[in-house]
Order: structure tokens, then sequence, then C-alpha cells
């Protein structure tokens, strides 16, 4: 996969997007891995990611706020 875009189907009514779990997983490997310095702390960046995102219950998933 060469670029970041994947199949999905998105709804209007309830802004869900489906994707397998084999593409969310590559997609955020790839871009972790262009944003790490090392290949060893691009898969840390991808398994702390997938790990947030998973482990969040479904309806606080969104965007964070960010503090400055």
């Amino acid at each position: 996969m060469d670029n970041y875009t994947t199949p999905r189907t998105k709804s209007r009514a309830s802004n869900k997007l489906e994707v397998t779990m084999g593409d969310l997983i590559e997609v955020v490997s790839q871009i972790a891995l262009r944003a790490g310095k090392t290949e060893e702390e691009g898969y840390l960046l991808a398994s702390l990611a997938l790990s947030d995102m998973l482990s969040r219950p479904m309806q606080k998933r969104g965007r964070k706020k960010i503090l400055k």
C-alpha cells in the first residue's frame, strides 16, 4: 500500500468509517515508521497509537483536545 487511503464507507448519518483491522494497522504503521527516527521507534509509536485507539470506549473516540 503506497498511500494512506484505504477502501472505506462513510455513513452520513453516523459519521462512521468501516475499515478492516488490517488496513488500520497498516496505515498507522506506515505513518509511525515515517515519523520515527528508527524502525524500532516507528513500531513503538504504532503500537502506542493503536493501543490508545482500541482501548478507548466507542463513544469517547474522537479528537483529543491538545492543551498548550
